[in-house]
């Protein structure tokens, strides 16, 4: 499956959840509202017994007739009103349940990542595994295309790991400590490659959803251990003959209700279980798949996988239940002998990887799998390489050997020092802020004044100790540059981030004209900071159709086709013929808009638009805006720039093209 084929499958498994919560609710309802029946019935037969007694001395000849029909009238579990309540309040604490937890975690990954007491690594961190760490995590995100994801670490002793986000712009990356401290570099490359695809695949919005779907089931067993306790404790302190009283009627229905809760919550705790188990195990096999495919070296996720055998994957953490099918392995003990765990079994995994492997008693007969002596045989590693693709859209959603290749390519030609000092949100507003001064003389000086009058000295400092370097940087490493400065970006403050989105927009403006450059750059700190600090906007899909969106595809496919042949109208003319035969056009019937006035603005009114349409549609308009590009065989670095922009407005990830350098 390709990027979107994943997308869609994604929201199918969505869908699926929908109905796993909707038949647990259904079970859980039908489960109480048995046992409030059956407390009726036995209230109702209680009754019956005391009215089946032989009718006192005098009394009456009705009062008699009463209690031979009482007691003979047949016990009944059908309760209509019963059944109406029992609906509405199991299905009100549920959804409320779920709407809170959903609610909580709407921050993203940052969000799930502080629930499991994680702690954000500083991009200035001196700690040699974590920079360690960062460093693969770097390479990986523009290997892939995808913005640099903040990283977590938490302090358990398992090896465990998790991706989590609504998209790849708001993913976090989260590792244990004990993953830092026992697996080398490939096998932690292994991991982090695993939780990627995670990433790319679509996975990461479901296994939020998850969680706030299954804290909303649990929720039951949680209420009924407080009603248990408080009733516990009220009764304690009572006297045996005051419980048998009046009071203890009401502490002894507290305490049958509170475990009635409680055992019922269990089937919520079961059907918990099963839907993780249904939605994320498979998923599991498809991760290890691409993390071989995406790295080469299938030893590096295999020889993690026979750790984790060797040691452990669990965690101490009191949410570990609610986050257990994101982790890279299980992160609770299994139960029933693996049926409802969340992750295949540990040997099944390695097995799919090296075919050689066999499971042996870990040292001191625990029973796990521990790493096997015999040389490996490839696995899934046997398609680890893969057909090279054709179009640039092909390796959308994708990390690959190339990528990682070029990615280290792209990191090379940064001096390292360079690198190093982009560790502050200070550096990193210096560089951006260098990335932006312009060659010409008069827009330069207008540049240099804005600097001097409205930023502290401590930043004035850091763009003339950086602008020199920076300067020298060759063209295809300015975005890459950029990425690697939004981790430092997004650890500043509120008032800071004003000040440089005002200062980036301030120097864009200062030549009076918007660059390729220029535009792709301020689009993506926007799309990648303006959630971590302004609003964060959820765009619904709105087009299914083609039609509708043809008015801004066409100036599109325009602007891509002019820039690459500004002195060939002829060959700029047939790259737009052919992305608007792509988008199922006819190219003799089309006529190519004509230059605009403002063409960046006229690009970012497109995109705006674009970015509504549904995923099988976008990669369409992409297939046809890289035929625009690609048309003339070659990618210029401000091609590769302006496509990027295209794909990163459709939330597609694209990684770095082949560019020719002029």
């Amino acid at each position: 499956m390709d990027f979107f084929e994943h997308q869609e499958d994604a929201r199918k498994r969505t869908r699926k959840l929908v109905v796993y919560y909707v038949m647990a609710v259904l079970a859980i309802v039908a489960a109480l509202y048995l046992v409030l029946a059956l407390g009726l019935t036995l209230i109702d037969q209680a009754e019956a017994d005391g009215m089946a007694e032989p009718a006192r001395p005098g009394a009456s000849t009705s009062e008699a007739r009463d209690r031979r029909q009482a007691a003979a009238e047949p016990l009944r579990l059908w309760h209509p009103e019963l059944l109406l309540w029992t609906a509405l309040g199991v299905g009100g604490v549920i959804g409320l349940g779920t709407a809170y937890k959903v609610s909580s975690l709407s921050a993203g990954g940052k969000a799930v990542a502080e629930m499991m007491n994680g702690r954000l690594i500083s991009a200035g961190t001196t700690d040699p595994e974590e920079r360690r760490l960062l460093n693969i995590v770097e390479e990986m995100a523009i290997a892939s295309g995808v913005p640099v994801p903040p990283v977590y670490i938490m302090e358990e002793a398992g090896i465990n790991a998790f991706a989590a986000g609504f998209k790849p712009a708001d993913a976090v990356i989260g590792v244990t400590r004990g993953c830092l401290k026992t697996l080398n570099r490939d096998e932690l490359q292994g991991v982090v490659a695993h939780e990627f695809s995670h990433i790319l695949n679509g996975d990461m919005r479901l296994n939020i959803r998850l969680i706030g779907v299954l804290f909303g089931i649990l929720l039951l067993t949680v209420i009924g251990r407080m009603i248990f306790h408080i009733a516990a404790y009220s009764g304690g302190g009572r006297s045996r003959s005051s419980r048998s009283g009046k009071g203890g009627g009401g502490v002894l229905a507290a305490l049958a209700l509170g475990i009635a809760l409680m055992i019922i919550g269990g089937i919520g705790v079961l059907f918990a279980r099963l839907i993780k188990s249904a939605v994320s195990r498979q998923r599991e096999f498809l991760a290890d798949a691409s993390a071989v495919q995406f790295t080469r070296n299938p030893d590096g996720i295999a020889g993690a996988l026979k750790k984790i055998g060797g040691f452990s994957s669990r965690l101490e953490s009191l949410h570990a239940e609610e986050a257990s099918h994101m982790f890279f392995a299980n992160a609770m003990r299994s139960s029933l002998g693996g049926l409802l765990a969340t992750h295949p079994p540990l040997a099944e995994r390695i097995r799919r990887i090296d075919l050689s492997f066999k499971a042996e008693p870990a040292a001191g007969g625990s029973g796990r799998t521990a790493p096997a002596g015999q040389p490996r045989q490839a696995g899934v590693s046997g398609f680890a390489g893969g057909a090279p693709t054709t179009r640039p859209t092909d390796r959308i959603g994708t990390l690959d050997q190339q990528g990682l290749a070029q990615a280290a390519t792209l990191m090379h030609q940064i001096p390292e020092t360079l690198r190093s000092s982009l560790r502050t949100p200070q550096t990193a507003r210096a560089a951006v802020y260098c990335l932006l001064l312009s060659r010409e003389p008069g827009a330069f000086e207008r540049q240099k004044d804005l600097l001097e009058k409205h930023l502290p000295q401590a930043d004035r400092e850091s763009v003339r100790q950086l602008a020199a370097a920076i300067v020298k940087l060759p063209q295809e490493t300015r975005m890459p540059l950029v990425d690697l400065a939004l981790n430092p970006l997004r650890q500043q403050s509120a008032d800071e981030y004003r000040r440089f989105k005002e200062t980036v927009q301030a120097l864009i403006a200062a030549d009076r004209k918007v660059s390729v450059f220029e535009f792709a750059l301020g689009r993506s700190l926007l799309r990648n900071l303006e959630p971590v600090f302004g609003r964060r906007e959820r765009t619904a899909v709105a087009y299914h159709s083609l039609k509708p969106l043809l008015p801004h595809c066409l100036p599109l496919l325009a602007i891509l086709a002019r820039y690459g042949n500004e002195q060939d109208a002829a060959q700029a003319a047939a790259d737009f013929a052919a992305g608007v035969e792509i988008l199922g056009g006819e190219p003799t019937a089309t006529t190519m808009p004509e230059t605009a006035a403002d063409p960046v603005r006229v690009f970012e009114q497109a995109l705006d638009i674009l970015q509504k349409a549904a995923d099988p549609l976008k990669k369409q308009i992409l297939d046809a805006c890289a035929a625009a590009v690609l048309g003339n065989q070659k990618v210029t670095v401000a091609e590769a720039e302006l496509l990027r922009a295209v794909a990163d407005s459709l939330d597609c990830p694209l990684p770095p093209l082949q560019v020719e350098i002029d």
